[in-house]
């Protein structure tokens, strides 16, 4: 069923596989999210979390360019945005 999924969510729980949940998938047009600590270091796309009772967003944009994906501007806008952050 994965092959139709455009957006996967990856749980706090799954933080000890997060690699391998992402490496499956890496170079594949799949949006990876999660709201775990360290999420872009782990190779995942958009980390969700809280900031000053608000919902934030940080984007890795050299994983999401590896997923072939693109993001729209507006949301960038709206979120921290780190590109190459492992040095790719």
């Amino acid at each position: 069923e994965i092959n139709s999924c455009h957006i996967l969510f990856i749980a706090r729980d799954e933080a000890p596989n997060c690699e391998r949940i992402i490496g499956a998938f890496e170079r594949r047009p799949i949006l990876t999210v999660s709201d775990m600590d360290g999420f872009a270091f782990r190779g995942g796309m958009i980390r969700f979390f809280t900031e000053q009772k608000k919902i934030r967003m940080h984007i890795d944009l050299s994983q999401v360019r590896k997923a072939r994906l693109t993001i729209n501007s507006k949301v960038l806008r709206l979120a921290e945005v780190t590109d190459d952050l492992k040095g790719n």
